[in-house]
């Protein structure tokens, strides 16, 4: 077939235009052989010029009658049982497959899947077969060939949970695999950017995050907490925290401030909603503020809002569970 495969056609159209109806008739024939042409052709990780363009070729899941395709043809492949980490993976028949579903005996991480061409566009399925273990994909993992590394959503790596699956996509001008398409995550999970990307739009959730911390002093006076356990939830700008602390015997006066994982809104001062509860030294119970912009919560007291300072709190273990608002 020659390379410009509507090279014949235009010619047999040309004698049709003078009035030749065999011509018109084999035109025709030509046409219909074409389209068949292009619906015969099979996955070589190519390219093929019909009518001037060029047609991606592949990969396909159905063969070129139409029917199921064998490995050699695109099909979805089942490459063995899989565990551990693989770099560069390469199941037999990759390079013309439309996917392929992997069984895991044990947790699974991919850095990396091998692809044909870093010119060439490409889709590609991955399912996970299996009914309790998961397959990572692991964002930009140097274990695997520059070209076929994954580029995922949020920098973060990506996880295929059990009897879910994915749909890849190839960018050459990246020379990455990205989630185009995806069943992946786990049921009931939403995954939220390690980076928060804030919204102006009252109605829309931007951030989630939880974690542990370590609340220190922040009075000025250089004191050591021990015992020291601290939690917090991040939903949006609404924190929730929770820690429990040891004072050490002081008689500094300055005002007890402690740590908190993010700094407060820009207000005169932000309202906790909860309290200290102090154990050992019979001070009495405490609320807090955090004052403008301040990364921190101080004392006052319950009663009348004066300050509390280290030395009442001198030798007490606090516990505390309070909310309050971050500045972003």
């Amino acid at each position: 077939m020659p390379d410009d495969i509507g090279e014949g056609l235009f010619r047999d159209l040309a004698e049709v235009e003078r009035g030749n109806m065999r011509a018109t008739a084999d035109a025709l024939s030509y046409l219909f052989g074409q389209i068949e042409e292009i619906r015969r052709v099979r996955p070589q990780g190519t390219s093929r010029q019909v009518f001037g363009q060029y047609w991606p070729i592949g990969p396909w899941c159905l063969n070129d009658l139409g029917n199921p395709a064998t490995v050699s043809q695109g099909a979805m492949l089942r490459p063995p049982d899989v565990s551990g980490t693989y770099h560069n993976y390469t199941p037999t028949g990759i390079d013309t497959a439309c996917g392929f579903e992997v069984e895991p005996t044990a947790a699974v991480t991919i850095t990396g899947i091998r692809h044909f061409s870093q010119f060439q566009k490409r889709l590609l399925i991955v399912r996970n077969r299996d009914s309790t273990d998961a397959i990572t994909l692991a964002h930009e993992n140097a274990g695997s060939t520059d070209i076929y590394r994954f580029d995922l959503p949020h920098d973060r790596d990506f996880v295929i949970g059990p009897r879910r699956a994915v749909e890849l996509y190839y960018d050459p001008g990246r020379e990455r695999w990205t989630v185009v398409s995806t069943t992946g995550t786990q049921p009931g999970q939403v995954v939220f950017p390690a980076t928060a990307n804030p919204s102006s739009d009252p109605n829309v959730l931007d951030e989630y995050e939880e974690g542990a911390y370590t609340p220190s002093d922040q009075s000025g006076a250089g004191l050591t907490f021990t015992d020291v356990q601290g939690i917090y939830v991040k939903i949006g700008r609404h924190v929730l925290v929770g820690w429990r602390l040891t004072y050490p015997a002081t008689a500094d006066v300055s005002q007890a401030k402690v740590s908190l994982p993010f700094a407060g809104v820009t207000l005169t001062q932000t309202p906790m909603f909860g309290t200290w509860i102090l154990n050992g030294n019979g001070a009495a119970s405490a609320i807090g503020v955090v004052p403008s912009n301040a990364a921190y919560v101080a004392a006052v007291t319950s009663s009348g809002g004066t300050a509390v300072t280290n030395a009442d709190l001198a030798t007490a273990t606090l516990f505390m569970g309070f909310s309050y608002y971050a500045g972003t």
